[in-house]
């Protein structure tokens, strides 16, 4: 690996933390054989691979419609400039004093625009109507054109970049490109560990997933859950993504995973709308089991609708404040959590597979923290 340094990024130190002292979620669909709206899944297309990229320090690549060719230097995505031996190399001999020694830095550095290019070919045009691109971690902006056309500009430092690029992809060649820029996008100071030389250097690249995800016209994006005061039912907020319109039965069932406990269920019927929704379901339950660090109780929640099914786990607890004491479940609570502001020096950014991350977490755990 070429880079030395990155990400200690502040979020993901968040993000750990809160995993650790609360819960775990994670969430798949799952999509049955008969005739349904289901029968139309997902499709992803994995676009990792041999890319192509183009320095831009002087902006001229829009204006020289530099998102009409795919040309420039190969490059590995995911991964970063520096790995590919792309930016300007670091020579500690210039530096005579200890600032040399404060931090770990990338063997190669580069701050602007950098332009990543990659032909593709796709087949089943149809299964493509409702398709976004996924680009997992970016610094700081990412632009993106297919086919010569600008489909938008997205800003996130901790959050994946999407775009809806189904109007844009044809039958047979397509020609991506993306313009990521790693300068600041807005003044958060020189300290933040999203973005700093201090705890990280600043790469340019795409690290993580990045692929085209074709939508069903049925589909479940995300569960959300909140328990009633009493604990005596549990509310359930679903988000439909999809483009149909139409009025469907949503079977909710909650139990304990490994448990023979029955399982507790309800159903509503509800109008899906094109564009997305909110629909709140209340499960009538007995006592809820809370999560907590000593007793990690988890449940699963699956939603059926019209054969589309998506399970999502999570976990139950009290938080509230008395004074200045942070109370979990009624019982005092220290946080006790890390600052490793995510230096991961073998890479030069952080991890993005689920194992690692797991890795991780289980150390941390290992030794106490919650």
């Amino acid at each position: 690996m070429n880079a030395r340094n990155l990400i200690p990024d502040g979020y993901w130190a968040l993000f750990r933390l809160l995993i650790l002292a609360f819960l775990v979620e994670t969430g798949s669909a799952v999509f049955f054989p008969h005739a349904t709206l289901a029968d139309e899944v997902e499709v992803v297309t994995n676009l990792a691979g041999q890319w192509k990229v183009r320095l831009d320090p002087k902006d001229v690549g829009e204006k020289e419609a530099w998102q009409r060719v795919d040309d420039g230097q190969p490059i590995k995505i995911p991964g970063i400039l520096a790995e590919a031996n792309l930016g300007e190399p670091y020579n500690p001999a210039v530096v005579h004093d200890e600032s040399a020694f404060r931090h770990l830095r990338q063997k190669r550095r580069y701050l602007g625009a950098a332009w990543y290019t990659l032909t593709f070919e796709l087949d089943n045009i149809e299964s493509f109507a409702r398709s976004e691109l996924f680009i997992e971690r970016v610094l700081w902006t990412s632009e993106v054109w297919i086919n010569e056309n600008r489909v938008g500009k997205q800003n996130s430092l901790s959050t994946p970049h999407t775009f809806d690029i189904g109007k844009h992809l044809v039958k047979g060649t397509n020609l991506l490109a993306i313009r990521v820029d790693n300068r600041p996008f807005v003044d958060i100071g020189v300290i933040g560990h999203a973005y700093t030389e201090q705890t990280q250097s600043i790469w340019n690249g795409m690290i993580g997933k990045v692929e085209i995800r074709s939508k069903p016209p049925l589909d479940i994006q995300s569960l959300q859950f909140r328990s009633s005061e009493s604990e005596t039912s549990v509310e359930v907020q679903l988000h439909h993504g999809g483009t149909v319109d139409v009025e469907k039965d949503v079977l909710l069932e909650l139990y304990k995973p490994h448990s023979e406990a029955p399982k507790i269920a309800a159903s509503k019927k509800v109008k899906l709308s094109p564009g997305g929704n909110v629909l709140s379901v209340a499960v009538p339950t007995e006592k809820l089991e809370r999560w907590s660090e000593f007793a990690p109780q988890l449940y699963e929640v699956k939603c059926s609708v019209d054969g589309v099914q998506k399970t999502t786990t999570t976990g139950f607890r009290k938080l509230r404040i008395d004074g200045r004491t942070i109370l979990v479940n009624e019982r005092p609570t220290f946080f006790r959590g890390t600052l490793d502001c995510c230096i991961f020096p073998k890479t030069g950014y952080p991890p993005t597979e689920v194992k690692e991350w797991l890795e991780i977490f289980s150390t941390i755990k290992l030794w106490g923290f919650n």
